[in-house]
């Protein structure tokens, strides 16, 4: 992944937004 150190530093600061945005990718990948 190109930005993933990107968006482990985001994670950091906005951990909430993170988890749902993984939780998104997962469904989105899974479906």
């Amino acid at each position: 992944m190109i930005g993933y150190n990107i968006i482990m530093r985001i994670s950091m600061v906005n951990r909430a937004e993170y988890l749902i945005f993984v939780n998104y990718f997962e469904r989105t990948v899974l479906l």
